[in-house]
C-alpha cells in the first residue's frame, strides 16, 4: 500500500493509435462495443520482407497480426522532420508523434 498522498489529475486531451485502424477514442469505444476483432492478415509485401529478414525460428507461423502497419502514412515534413531523420527513426517514433499531436488537438491546445 502506498503512503503517498493522492494527487489530483486532470485529463485534458486523449489520443490513440490501435490495431484495427483505430485512431480516436470514439473509434476505440465503438470498436469495443461492436465486439470486433483487430487480428488481420499481414500485407503480402510485408510478409515477404519478414520471411526474408527473420530467422526461421523467429518467423510467425501464420501471416496474421494484431498491430498497426502504417509504414507510408507518416508526413515527416508536416512535423518538421527531415526525410533522412525519419528514415533513421523507428516506426514507433512516427506513431507516437501522430498520437501526441492528436492528444494536443483533443485538448484544444493546437488547431487542426
Amino acid at each position: 500500500m502506498s503512503t503517498c498522498a493522492p494527487v489530483p489529475v486532470v485529463v485534458t486531451g486523449i489520443a490513440c493509435r490501435l490495431p484495427g485502424g483505430i485512431t480516436t477514442p470514439r473509434g476505440f469505444w465503438e470498436f469495443m462495443m461492436g465486439g470486433r476483432d483487430a487480428v488481420a492478415p499481414i500485407p503480402a509485401q510485408r510478409w515477404k520482407e519478414m520471411v526474408t529478414l527473420l530467422a526461421e525460428e523467429d518467423r510467425p507461423s501464420k501471416p496474421w497480426h494484431a498491430g498497426t502497419i502504417e509504414i507510408d502514412a507518416f508526413d515527416h515534413a508536416f512535423f518538421g522532420i527531415s526525410a533522412e531523420e525519419e528514415a533513421a527513426s523507428a516506426s514507433s517514433v512516427a506513431r507516437c508523434t501522430r498520437a501526441r499531436r492528436s492528444g494536443l488537438v483533443s485538448a484544444r491546445t493546437i488547431d487542426v
